[in-house]
């Protein structure tokens, strides 16, 4: 058995299963497509037995003892082959686990005299998984020959949107151009603002100095519709940079390159854009998928903070 069996309290999905037995040996079959065999997780003792798979779990209370003597094993098939009626094409997990020879496993007692430890509470909710003739997912069909359907449906594990505390944390974080926005919002108030306030409230580090001094003037002869697409690049590049500073909370390491290019369609994926829509769609898409953390409150962040810094250039 795997002693390190932590699954994480969400609502997880139970996968189709089915049990057969002989007199040496209990057999579970778990089917459990796209689950990764380097993440399964498995305990079992006395009456339990527990699986998991993010995001599948499995809790089976038998009628009787299965004893553990080196003899159990796990075996996992992935080809495309029909198993039994019950089992569609994925992958399978197969258990072979040693039962007491007699009596066996439908037979056998409960021992009462076992000394039972204070432990986590895996009494969690299990909901079987729907078919895909009852589901209304197999309406839509994709992938090669349209035959699958229902892949996402069961694949909607993730708590980006609920356990946000993380993502509180980060959005209290006050990166360095809000207190110069804030600067300059004030002497508007007062005085109209002109380039010498502006070069009193930016002030650069010796190494930026230095990195200035290396860019060479270059002229780009750009027609009309060029220039608008490299200032909606320039966008798309910013909204990246400002969602990295709060990420990393102004920390930056040796991710924040890959981060930014990945956000960012105009680095990753040499992305020319007609209009700021198709700015903010592909970045708002880019954040819900590919960072650590992937909210629209951050999205949204990075937008007013774009906003912010073009209104001090």
């Amino acid at each position: 058995r795997c002693c390190c069996f932590s699954p994480r309290v969400f609502s997880m999905i139970t996968p189709a299963f089915e049990l057969s037995q002989d007199p040496d040996f209990l057999t579970i079959t778990i089917r459990v497509p796209y689950a990764r065999v380097s993440e399964f997780d498995v305990y079992f003792e006395g009456m339990e037995f527990k699986f998991y798979a993010k995001p599948y779990f499995l809790r089976l209370v038998l009628p009787g003892r299965i004893v553990e003597d080196g003899r159990e094993k796990a075996t996992y098939d992935d080809s495309d082959k029909n198993i039994g009626r019950n089992f569609l094409a994925g992958r399978l997990v197969i258990f072979l686990i040693p039962i007491f020879a007699d009596p066996l496993i439908s037979g056998a007692e409960n021992d009462d005299n076992i000394e039972e430890e204070e432990e986590f509470d895996w009494e969690i909710e299990q909901t079987l998984c729907e078919s895909k003739e009852n589901s209304l997912c197999s309406l839509c069909t994709y992938g090669f020959g349209n035959q699958k359907s229902g892949v996402f449906k069961r694949l909607q594990f993730s708590a980006d949107f609920f356990e946000d505390e993380a993502i509180c944390q980060l959005l209290k974080y006050k990166p360095w151009w809000t207190e110069v926005y804030r600067v300059k919002m004030a002497s508007q108030e007062g005085s109209p603002w002109n380039e010498c306030n502006q070069t009193a409230l930016v002030d650069f580090t010796e190494d930026e100095k230095e990195q200035l001094r290396k860019f060479t003037n270059r002229t780009f002869l750009l027609d009309k519709r060029t220039c608008h697409q490299v200032y909606l690049s320039l966008v798309d590049i910013l909204l990246a940079y400002c969602y990295e500073i709060y990420a990393t909370e102004g920390e930056r390491n040796v991710e924040s390159p890959w981060n930014i290019r990945k956000l960012s369609s105009t680095l990753c994926w040499l992305e020319t854009f007609t209009g700021i829509s198709e700015v903010l769609i592909a970045f708002g898409r880019r954040v819900l998928c590919y960072p650590l953390y992937r909210h629209f409150s951050l999205a949204t962040r990075a937008l007013n903070d774009t906003i912010m810094i073009l209104q001090l250039a």
